[in-house]
């Protein structure tokens, strides 16, 4: 039997978590969560519109990179989803747990301990290079590449040439972050990430940030 083309939905979340893109992998069996946003708030608007967009379980979260703007409020999805579990690769799952503590802080601080976990959940590592849900076409995860953080996770869907970019790719409305990225090396490695995506001819790029 054929796989079963799959489809991606996204959602964005506004205000503080400045338009991040959520993406939802759905297939014929089971569906993929990428990024999650930085607030309890934002993290719990998600579950009503996964719940309404994939009638199949929720197996997993993938983190693209390290920015909590991405990750910090997974255990809202993990709880109400509690068959999935949060997946980043190796590196950016280091520098998650290198930062969580201090990033915690920071943004209770900044917008209220209601607003943020107390505790947030640290990811397993993803140890392959592409997953495949029961019965569906392959997903590839294309990294370490450079974004506005130099270990992102791009996640390209060959079958449908759609490409969940992350924070390599920013759109029309959201300022890009360049003076992050410390000198121009780093501002040419981002400029090959981009030219890679050049070469896969997506007909489809969900940006990080809208």
């Amino acid at each position: 039997m054929a796989p079963t083309r799959l489809r991606v939905e996204t959602r964005i979340s506004h205000g503080i978590a400045q338009d991040m893109v959520s993406s939802l992998i759905v297939g014929s069996q089971a569906a993929v969560l990428v990024d999650v946003p930085l607030t309890i708030p934002q993290a719990k608007e998600l579950v009503p519109w996964i719940r309404s967009n994939a009638n199949v379980p929720l197996v997993a979260i993938f983190a693209t990179h390290f920015h909590p703007d991405h990750d910090l409020a997974a255990h809202i999805i993990l709880e109400s989803f509690p068959s999935a579990n949060l997946y980043a690769t190796e590196k950016t799952g280091a520098l998650i747990n290198d930062i969580i503590q201090g990033k915690t802080l920071f943004w209770k601080s900044a917008l209220g301990g209601e607003n943020i976990a107390s505790s947030p959940i640290a990811p397993k590592t993803f140890p392959s290079t592409f997953f495949s849900l029961p019965g569906d076409d392959i997903v590839h995860l294309l990294g370490p590449v450079n974004g506005d953080s130099p270990e992102q996770t791009m996640l390209w869907i060959p079958s449908i040439k759609t490409l969940i970019a992350g924070d390599v790719v920013y759109g029309h409305g959201m300022h890009m972050w360049v003076a992050d990225l410390g000198d121009p090396s780093m501002t040419e490695a981002w400029l090959d990430s981009l030219r890679l995506i050049e070469s896969l001819g997506a007909e489809r790029i969900i940006p990080g940030h809208t």
